[in-house]
Formats: C-alpha cells, structure tokens, sequence
C-alpha cells in the first residue's frame, strides 16, 4: 500500500534507523485529507535492511517486527528484553497457566507464575535455571499466584516496565 502509506523507522531523534537497528514504526497517511496522520508511531519496534530505503523497490520489508513499546525492558548494560521473548520462554509448559513479567528496576524482574502449588514446586527449578542463565545480571523474583489479575479494560498485560526508557515512553 506503498500509495496510501509512507512507512519509516526512525530512532528516538526521528532520523532513519541504519539497517538491523530496532526502531519506531512511523506512518504518514497519503490518502486521507479530511483527518491524516503525519509521522504517526504506531507503537511497535521493527528493523529493516539496506532495501528498505530503496523506494522504488519491491522489496520493502522489515526484517523484523520486535514488539510494542510498552513491552520491552531496557537492561543496565544497555541490553533489551522485547515481549516476544518472555511469550517464548514460556509457551511450552502446559502446567503454566498464565504468566507475568513486570521489570520493577534497571536490573530487577519479578515473574509471577499462576500455576499449582505441585506445579511450581517440581517445574520451578528448569524454568529458573533457562531465564537466569540467559540474563546473569538481572535479579529475579519468583512468584507462585492462583491467578494474575487483569487491568484497564479488562485485560491482562503479561510484559510490563515500570522503568522508562526510549521505548517505552512513546506516546505516552
């Protein structure tokens, strides 16, 4: 829809990211006259390659769509964590019910399982051993809940930060 919609992705300064950098999916709307959307960010973090600034290419990809905003975690070292990840981690113990990370610092992660008190006992050992491993300078909290509450508009957000960063404050 390349005659609709002018699509970028530009860094926190709104210049256009260098290929394989994550940036903000921004939009200018071409066809609406009466309401149009000027570099509108939509949210979401994406990368693109060398053919993405090719505008006359048919090749005008992202490479890779990271996650929203709201759900990536800024480490100390400058490291991100995006949601698609934690969903990754977690998506094939059938004894889990539903899950909660929530980034209460820098370097500080609190996961809240709902699961069986059985459950979290006999699983929680591999679990902890496959995040920890892969992010040895976060503290991690570990929470068995009977269920993870919803928020606003009855939903359930599984990733959140309370830390800002440039992601995460966008829109907002």
């Amino acid at each position: 829809f390349e005659e609709l919609y002018f699509v970028e992705v530009l860094d926190d300064e709104g210049n256009d990211c260098k290929p394989g950098e994550p940036g903000f999916i921004t939009i200018t709307d071409l066809y609406s006259k009466e309401v149009p959307l000027i570099r509108y960010q939509i949210g979401d973090i994406a990368t693109v390659d060398s053919h993405f600034f090719e505008l006359n290419s048919t090749r005008r990809y992202f490479n890779a769509v990271e996650g929203r905003t709201n759900d990536i975690f800024c480490l100390s070292d400058g490291s991100l964590i995006f949601s698609h990840l934690w969903h990754i981690h977690f998506r094939d113990y059938e004894w889990l019910n539903m899950f909660k990370v929530e980034q209460l610092e820098l370097d500080e992660i609190l996961i809240s399982l709902a699961c069986d008190e059985n459950d979290f006992s006999s699983n929680i050992k591999k679990i902890k051993n496959d995040i920890e491993s892969k992010y040895p300078s976060v503290i991690f909290t570990w929470k068995q809940v009977e269920h993870i509450p919803s928020g606003k508009g009855n939903k359930v957000r599984n990733i959140v930060s309370y830390v800002g960063n440039k992601f995460n404050m966008v829109n907002k």
